[in-house]
């Protein structure tokens, strides 16, 4: 009898203080509950004694957890830069030929592919740095605004670039990034934009731009007035701006892969 009060009250022990650990036995063969049982004690399994009821309902589904790292790139050539940073995937030689251009009768541009700000983007980058600089390729000269002072929406001209592909009617499904320095430009609209009043472009120091009756934002955009600005709103699309220099590549850059 006295057994099986113990054995009530031990139940009654693990019940009033769940917080506890494990059950230990003394020499007398009483049960104690405790977070660390005494040198004099040992450890008793609750399972053993049949303290322990058989396994619950599941419970409900946790919450998702957070998005994991992103893996390395997959097979195929990819393009680096000198600390060995993913640049973009190879996706085609870009030989380059203008008729007439010494210049640039096959130059080395490289297409590439990756994401930047949640966009995946096309662009261009030299891997020879005999002939170029062995890095971003500048296919961009300014942006236009309906605007007389660079604000409101971007737009640039659907012929941007003789060396890179034009904008469409609507943005492509991978957009073409016309780069110069540490800006980036793609299409977001359709054409025609709106009819342009003035001009922003970067490399200039203030008083550069102010001798061309510009406004200057530092570090390096000057805004100028321009009128029609030499472009009709039927050859203008939409543009949005990405800044490129927190991805810290650093030329020269080149190819790696099989």
């Amino acid at each position: 009898m006295g057994k099986w009060c113990l054995l009530t009250w031990a139940v009654f022990a693990v019940a009033v203080q769940a917080h506890a650990a494990i059950l230990c036995s003394g020499q007398n063969g009483l049960l104690r509950v405790r977070d660390v049982c005494k040198p004099r004690e040992t450890r008793v399994d609750p399972v053993g004694l049949g303290l322990q009821g058989p396994p619950g309902p599941p419970g409900p589904t946790g919450a998702q957890g957070d998005k994991g790292v992103p893996g390395p790139p997959g097979p195929g050539a990819v393009v680096r830069d000198a600390n060995g940073a993913f640049v973009g995937t190879v996706d085609d030689i870009y030989p380059v030929f203008v008729p007439g251009n010494i210049y640039f009768r096959g130059a080395p541009w490289i297409r590439v592919v990756r994401e930047i700000g949640g966009r995946t983007l096309a662009f261009l980058v030299g891997v020879d740095p005999t002939l170029f600089p062995a890095g971003f390729v500048d296919t961009f000269n300014a942006l236009l605004y309906g605007t007389s002072d660079c604000s409101g929406p971007a737009s640039i001209p659907t012929g941007a670039s003789e060396f890179a592909p034009s904008f469409q009617a609507t943005p492509a499904p991978v957009p073409f990034l016309f780069v110069q320095g540490p800006h980036g430009v793609y299409q977001v609209g359709p054409t025609p934009g709106p009819g342009p009043r003035s001009t922003k472009v970067f490399y200039y120091d203030q008083a550069s731009c102010e001798h061309v009756g510009g406004a200057f934002t530092p570090p390096d955009e000057c805004c100028q007035p321009c009128g029609p600005c030499g472009y009709s709103s039927d050859t203008l699309a939409e543009a949005a701006i990405i800044d490129l220099a927190p991805l810290g590549l650093v030329p020269p850059f080149h190819v790696e892969g099989p």
